[in-house]
């Protein structure tokens, strides 16, 4: 019987030479202990690329998700480790079947790359519900930092090769996490974690089965008035005891909770793009 392959989430260390064939080999070997046909993550120097062409050399399907736009995250993440990871970003990128910017702003941050992390993570939980195959991660780690791999995880330990580039400092920004129903939209709330949205959102059902949420995860935006704006009109479209969420949302709210019901809805007409938006339902 057919069985679709695997989706894997990945991330690891920079630090790596371009051309260390011994990071390149035992990366290879792993990526292909996990059998994956579908890869989701972002695309710095050195483990991540490794990982990427690898995915890429097996046939797979990748999906790269970064935390700020490609020239941003390519002048932080890549550029400062050399000529050649430049190059090879690049040719990464062209084979990509789609690339994904998470709402962290115009700043890499220390959130908006957990956030990106947590969206690739939703992403392959995602795809492999609708596949009705299974989520996998990878994470290439240096020694020092390394952990006992769980079930449905791979844990490489390298050590980092690269005898230059260091990576300009990260900015400051914080997570925000925006929930909004009731009359006339009045009731808004910011929280700064997932779990307590979770709890704050299951609450509110409880309280009221007919109301309309929605729920939106930014990095650095807080309380703006695009945000507030944006909020405001996913209520608009909202159905009564329905909760919407940016995609953002509902990727990270999926990699907490694997179990939890997320559908796409469409997307919202926005100035200069649009806001792909989810059903989902607390568990």
């Amino acid at each position: 019987n057919f069985a679709p392959p695997p989706s894997l989430y990945f991330n690891g260390i920079m630090g790596l030479a371009a051309n260390d064939p011994k990071a390149t080999m035992a990366i290879s070997a792993k990526v292909r202990e996990t059998g994956a046909g579908f890869g989701y993550g972002a695309l710095a120097a050195g483990a991540d690329i490794l990982i990427a062409e690898a995915l890429l050399a097996d046939g797979a399907e990748i999906h790269i998700i970064l935390p700020v736009i490609p020239s941003i995250f390519k002048l932080m993440s890549v550029e400062p480790f050399g000529r050649e990871w430049i190059e090879r970003f690049d040719a990464v990128i062209e084979r990509a079947a789609n690339i994904e910017i998470v709402d962290g702003g115009s700043d890499l941050s220390f959130a908006a790359i957990e956030v990106a992390e947590q969206v690739a993570k939703g992403r392959a939980i995602d795809n492999a519900r609708r596949m009705e195959s299974s989520a996998v991660s990878l994470m290439v780690l240096a020694p020092e930092t390394a952990f006992a791999a769980e079930a449905g995880s791979y844990i490489l330990e390298l050590e980092p090769t690269a005898e230059t580039g260091t990576a300009p400092p990260l900015a400051n920004s914080e997570l925000s996490i925006l929930i909004q129903y009731g009359p006339d939209f009045s009731q808004l709330m910011q929280l700064a974690d997932v779990q307590s949205a979770r709890k704050e959102l299951t609450k509110i059902r409880r309280k009221n089965a007919d109301a309309s949420i929605a729920v939106s995860l930014g990095v650095g935006t807080g309380m703006s008035d695009a945000r507030q704006t944006l909020m405001r009109r996913m209520l608009s479209v909202a159905e009564p005891g329905t909760t919407i969420a940016n995609v953002d949302a509902a990727m990270v709210f999926k990699a907490h909770n694997p179990e939890m019901w997320i559908e796409p809805l469409g997307e919202l007409p926005e100035t200069g793009g649009a806001t792909s938006l989810y059903a989902l339902a607390m568990i």
